[in-house]
C-alpha cells in the first residue's frame, strides 16, 4: 500500500535523523578540555561590576573609581567613540547601531556639553589606574575605530589586563586578526550561532571561538542554560554584569 510505504519511509527518516542527532551530541561530549586560567578573571563564572555611565550617575561613578581602583579592581566599561576619534567612558543609548540609521557621533566637546560635565577618557583611565582589570566595550562600528583603539591598549600593555568586547562581529574579528594574542569576547553573532545549536541540543559541537563570553542584562534570559554549561565544560569563561563592585 502506498500509504504504508510512505509511513515506513517517514519513520525510517525520523529514526535516522534521531540517530544522527544523538551521535553528533555524544560525539561532542567525547572531547575533554584542559583547565584554563585567565590572567584577568579569577574564576570561570562571575559577575563583574558594570557602572552606570549615564550623565545622572557619572559623579558617583568617578568617586567609586577613585576609591576602588587605586589598587586591584575588576570593572566592565562601556565606551563612546566620538567624532574626533576619542574613546570616552560614557553610556549613551544613541551611540549603538549608528551605522544602521546613519547618525553621526558627537565630538568630545559636544558630548561633554550634552552630558553637562567633563567625561573621563579611556586613555586617561588606563594611565591613572594601572592595576585595574576587566572588560572594555567598543559600542561603535564606524571607520577608524580600531586605528584609534590599538595604540591605547598597546601602551603599557593594557591588552594584557582587559578583554575587548563588541556587539559587532566585524570589530571583534578584526581585533583578532590584527592582534591574535589579545583577549576578546564572543560577538553577538558568535553567541547566536552557538545558541542555535544549543536550542536543538547540539551545544556539544557548537563553535566557541574565544575564551570569554559576556552576557548583558538583556541577554541573560535569551540564551539557554545549556550553552553556559557547555562554555564552562570547555573551561571557558562566563561573565555577567553586576551593579555593585
Amino acid at each position: 500500500m502506498p500509504s504504508m510505504k510512505s509511513f515506513l519511509l517517514l519513520f525510517t527518516t525520523l529514526v535516522s535523523c534521531l540517530l544522527i542527532h544523538t551521535g553528533l551530541r555524544l560525539y561532542g561530549y567525547t572531547f575533554s578540555y584542559a583547565e584554563r586560567r585567565s590572567p584577568i578573571l579569577p574564576q570561570h563564572k562571575l559577575s563583574v561590576w558594570e557602572p552606570n555611565l549615564s550623565s545622572e550617575n557619572y559623579d558617583t561613578f568617578l568617586e567609586t573609581i577613585k576609591k576602588e581602583c587605586k589598587e586591584d579592581c575588576l570593572v566592565s566599561l562601556k565606551t563612546y567613540y566620538t567624532k574626533d576619534k576619542r574613546f570616552v567612558l560614557y553610556d549613551n543609548s544613541d551611540n549603538r547601531f549608528r551605522h544602521v540609521n546613519g547618525a553621526e557621533n558627537l565630538s568630545l566637546s559636544e558630548l561633554q556639553a550634552k552630558a553637562g560635565k567633563e567625561l573621563l577618557l579611556l586613555e586617561n583611565f588606563l594611565k591613572s589606574y594601572p592595576k585595574a582589570k576587566g572588560l572594555i566595550h567598543i559600542e561603535a562600528n564606524t571607520p577608524g575605530v580600531l586605528k584609534s583603539l590599538n595604540p591605547l591598549v598597546k601602551e603599557d600593555s593594557s591588552y594584557k589586563r582587559f578583554i575587548l568586547c563588541s556587539h559587532f562581529g566585524n570589530i571583534v574579528r578584526s581585533i583578532r586578526e590584527e592582534n591574535p594574542h589579545w583577549n576578546t569576547c564572543a560577538s553577538k553573532d558568535e553567541k547566536t550561532k552557538a545558541h542555535m545549536l544549543s536550542a536543538i541540543y547540539l551545544e556539544s559541537i557548537a563553535p566557541l571561538p574565544t575564551e570569554y563570553f559576556y552576557f548583558s542584562e538583556e541577554e541573560k534570559g535569551r540564551y539557554t542554560d545549556r550553552l553556559q554549561d557547555e562554555i564552562l565544560r570547555r573551561t571557558l569563561f562566563v561573565i555577567e554584569p553586576a551593579e555593585n563592585i
